[in-house]
């Protein structure tokens, strides 16, 4: 790859990173965080507040926390509602397949890492829109959030992940 195109790649994904892997009350786009509504069951959550422009189109779940297993488990999506994307690993809901079985079980062991992609709709091209790693379970209840202000990894009540509404931000 081009050194010059490598670099503006590189910027591009730090500058949409403080964007959108974020605390949901400070965020437009996707957040992803990882929840355990209750003791037998984890799921991840996806806030989706892109309109049809930017479909989240798959999620990428790998072993550990530096986003390149060779061999990850990737869920497509078909058409997923606006809005918290509620995706329990033991059972997906329609719009979400297995589209490969990667090395990493569902429920995937710690540490993990989601990635979420998206499609533009006009150019057709596939870009990363979160990234995160998760290496603790959460409380029963919460879910484990990137507080954007302060860089660090913290448990919230599930109901407050949700974030209504949101314009996407143009790439």
């Amino acid at each position: 790859m081009n050194p010059l195109l490598r670099l503006l790649v590189l910027c591009s994904l730090l500058l949409l990173g403080g964007c959108f892997v974020a605390e949901p009350r400070q965020a437009d786009g996707y957040v992803i965080s990882f929840a355990k509504p209750t003791n037998d069951e984890s799921q991840i959550l996806i806030q989706n507040n892109c309109e049809s422009g930017y479909q989240i189109t798959k999620i990428e779940i790998g072993h550990g926390k530096d986003f390149n297993d060779k061999n990850p488990t990737l869920l497509k999506l078909t058409k997923a509602p606006l809005g918290l994307l509620e995706i329990p690993f033991t059972n997906l809901p329609s719009y979400v397949t297995i589209d490969s079985a990667g090395s990493m079980p569902l429920p995937p062991t710690l540490p993990f890492y989601v990635q979420t992609y998206v499609r533009d709709s006009e150019t057709e091209d596939s870009y990363i829109s979160s990234s995160i790693f998760f290496e603790s379970t959460p409380q029963e209840g919460k879910a484990i959030i990137l507080d954007y202000s302060s860089g660090s990894f913290k448990q919230i009540p599930i109901r407050s992940v949700d974030l209504p509404g949101g314009i996407c931000s143009q790439r």
